[in-house]
């Protein structure tokens, strides 16, 4: 991958960021079964793709101090331009088979975890940021946002992962962190028509760095994982404590 990256703070304060990307991926396949041991892969040899990509991002942070808090409000859209398809059937998908879309992917180029399969199309991503900051250190924040495409890509993306249909499912997150001792998280991702919840998680954290202990929720729905578990929700705990510079004990379940 090559690439010519350009960002750029307008007068207005606007922030831009610029993008134009060359990707080329070559593949010598062998016929054999899938890594799911579940399907052959007859096709054989030699393969690869060419793809360029044009991007640019656009943020509009509005801040303002209000008496021991600074208060953030910021708009963002991205948009991404690349061709149609970009996936032969002769490249195998071992690295790229689970796709969790949520806001920490976004406003990313490609969304997919891995290189065997590349996010073809004209897409949009838009969303709002909002936080506020005290003086003391503490903050709350928040993200909202969805994604837009000119045409719908179940080929690509598997049924319910919130990508596969023109319009995204509806993803964000809203941070608690009253203090670097104690920080709450809550992440979600939404049917953008009935506002149903797909995914649901909260996670807590607590104590300071050296005995840091958290705790975790999450609830899926079952259009999520009907191929493996169906409807299922998620406890999960943990524990990291340093005892020394270079000595460190963690745990989890």
């Amino acid at each position: 991958t090559v690439g010519w990256n350009l960002p750029y703070t307008a007068p207005a304060g606007d922030v831009f960021n610029f993008r134009l990307q060359l990707r080329a991926d070559g593949y010598d396949v062998s016929p054999g079964l899938d890594p799911t041991g579940t399907t052959f892969v007859h096709e054989s040899g030699g393969t690869g793709r060419v793809e360029p990509l044009a991007y640019v991002e656009w943020r509009y942070p509005f801040v303002r101090s209000s008496g021991t808090v600074q208060e953030l409000i910021e708009p963002i859209v991205s948009a991404v331009a690349t061709p149609n398809g970009g996936n032969p059937q002769k490249i195998p998908n071992e690295d790229s088979r689970n796709v969790e879309f949520d806001d920490t992917n976004l406003f990313s180029i490609i969304r997919f975890p891995g290189l065997d399969r590349y996010e073809g199309g004209e897409r949009m991503s838009y969303g709002v940021h909002g936080a506020v900051y005290g003086l003391s250190g503490g903050y709350t924040d928040v993200l909202v946002g969805q994604s837009i495409r000119a045409r719908e890509d179940d080929s690509t993306f598997p049924i319910d992962t919130g990508l596969d249909k023109q319009v995204s499912d509806i993803v964000g997150h809203i941070s608690v962190v009253p203090s670097p001792w104690l920080d709450l998280t809550n992440r979600f991702r939404m049917v953008h028509d009935t506002l149903r919840v797909h995914r649901h998680e909260v996670t807590l954290g607590a104590g300071p760095f050296y005995a840091r202990f958290t705790v975790s929720y999450v609830q899926i729905d079952s259009q999520l994982s009907q191929t493996q578990f169906g409807a299922r929700q998620e406890l999960g705990l943990g524990t990291n404590l340093q005892f020394t510079r270079y000595w460190r004990f963690t745990a989890s379940w």
